[in-house]
Parts: structure tokens; C-alpha cells; sequence
């Protein structure tokens, strides 16, 4: 299996890549070509271009949740590729936001994506094999913690803005041979509960990697950073659980990182644009 990051916060010094903050993955599996996550603009179509990656053959997207900062790149996407599927909750349709004091932000998905290619979104609410060994997971466990930047989160619900609840996030897992590749996208609902969700879906199953962002912080705004003493709690659990890899990037912050590193070693890696990770 290969994974290429193809939209991400940061990109190799001297590359031509679009970066902003965001995130898209490119998971190739078993002939199959899954995009995971579409980042925030048409970044997406121009950096698989520079990597020689043709997005007319993917064979299908997913959707980790409903913020622009992951589907921003979907509706050019959908009319470069005109068959792929999109796996989705509904409720990543709803209005969303991000507030604080000092700014407010609609970080909604699209709605012309709907309008226009509406019979293309396949909404998941159990789980979902797509194929090639490749599984979707919208019921998230919600035993640990949720990252404390979310409180900076709003979703629009029954004509009220209410905190956002996150029932539109999702995650994927890639079951392979020697364990699982756990996928998250923010990771609003906690490493924790995510991968302890993704060993009750497939019991006895090692967690061979995670790929993927854990929302220590939201650039540049400060109410958005987690405590430290709860980044290095989930960094001594994953030790704890033998958590495998961890390729992380995007909303986990180059501060949230540097706390990670010391505890995990050479399991943890940071990914950037054009990245290529192989299992």
C-alpha cells in the first residue's frame, strides 16, 4: 500500500507545490485508488499534477468530515472525475463555522456540491467496506476526551448555531495482512476514541499505523492550541495501545509534534506535501 500526501499545511523547501491549511491523501491499495480528503482549494489538481498522479483513474473519495479545509478541493475534483463515489456522513453537509472573539470563519462544505453532483455522495452511517481492503467508520467511540480546540466549533442545527458535536467526522482503516492503517482526518473526535473504535470494529487486529492530523491547533489561532499535559497523554497511550507508526501532519501543529517526538521516537513521523509513505 502506498500513501501520498497530496495537500497538506507545509511542502519540502524549493518544491512548487500549493500548500494551505488542509489536508488530502492519496491511498493506493490492492488496484485500488482511494482519495482521502480533498484539502482546501484547487491545490489538490495541481500538486497530483506535479506528481505525475492522474485523478481521472481514483476510484472512489472519502470524506472525513464536513469542514472546508478538507472537502475545499472536492467540487473541482468531481468535475475532473466524472464516476468516483464519495463516501460522506450527511452531516457533513450542515452548516459549520469557527468563532472566537477576535474572528469568525464559515468552514461549510460547498453546497454546490450537492447541487451538482449530488447523486455521486454515498452517505455512511454503519460501516462501509469500498473495496481494496478499505473501510469506512462514521460511529466514533466517545469514551476519552475531545480535543479542547473544539470549543472554537460551531454547527448550524434546527436554525441555531449550537457547539458542533461533530457527528459528521469519520475515519477509514486499510486491513492489511499484518494489522490495520488507521486513516483520521482532524481527529475532532480524539485519537484515542478513534483507534479504540477501530480495534472493537476488528477485533484481534494490531494498529499497524495512523495517518493523519489529531487537532492539537488551528493555525494562528492561539484559543485553538490543547494543553500539553493532554498531547502527552495521548502520546503515552498510543505507546500503551503499541500503536505501530504514527504519520502525522496538518491540524496536529509543529507544537503539538515537538510534545509527541520525545515520547514515541522513530514510531512517529511528520508528512508534508508530495510525501510518499509505503507499508
Amino acid at each position: 500500500m502506498d500513501v501520498t500526501i497530496l495537500f497538506e499545511n507545509t511542502k519540502p523547501e524549493g518544491t512548487g507545490y500549493i500548500v494551505d491549511n488542509g489536508l488530502s491523501m492519496l491511498v493506493e491499495k490492492d488496484g485500488g485508488r482511494v482519495l482521502y480528503d480533498t484539502g482546501r482549494n484547487d491545490g489538490l489538481l495541481h500538486n497530483a499534477a506535479a506528481l505525475g498522479i492522474d485523478l481521472v483513474d481514483v476510484d472512489a473519495v472519502v470524506i472525513s468530515h464536513g469542514h472546508a479545509d478538507h472537502t475545499g478541493g472536492l467540487l473541482s475534483f468531481l468535475q475532473v472525475n466524472s464516476c468516483a463515489p464519495v463516501y460522506l456522513k450527511r452531516e457533513a453537509l450542515i452548516p459549520l463555522y469557527a468563532k472566537t472573539p477576535q474572528m469568525e470563519m464559515n468552514v461549510t462544505t460547498d453546497p454546490r456540491i450537492v447541487a451538482e453532483h449530488g447523486d455521486r455522495l454515498n452517505f455512511a452511517g454503519q460501516l462501509v467496506e469500498i473495496g481494496y481492503g478499505l473501510y469506512v467508520i462514521p460511529v466514533i467511540s466517545r469514551t476519552y476526551p475531545l480535543p479542547t480546540g473544539n470549543k472554537i466549533l460551531f454547527s448550524g442545527e434546527n436554525g441555531r448555531v449550537v457547539n458542533d458535536r461533530f457527528e459528521h467526522e469519520l475515519f477509514m482503516v486499510a486491513k492489511e495482512g499484518d494489522g490495520l492503517v488507521v486513516f483520521t482526518g482532524c481527529g475532532h473526535l480524539g485519537l484515542q476514541n478513534i483507534v479504540s473504535t477501530a480495534k472493537v470494529a476488528f477485533p484481534g487486529c494490531e494498529i499497524k499505523a495512523v495517518i493523519g492530523g489529531f487537532h492539537y491547533e488551528a493555525p494562528g489561532i492561539r484559543d485553538s492550541q490543547e494543553p500539553g499535559e493532554n498531547i502527552e497523554a495521548a502520546a503515552r497511550w498510543a505507546l500503551q495501545e503499541g500503536i505501530g507508526k504514527i504519520y502525522t501532519g496538518h491540524c496536529t501543529g509543529t507544537r503539538g509534534y515537538s510534545i509527541m517526538k520525545p515520547f514515541l521516537r522513530d514510531r512517529m513521523e511528520r508528512f508534508t506535501t508530495g510525501m510518499k509513505i509505503r507499508f
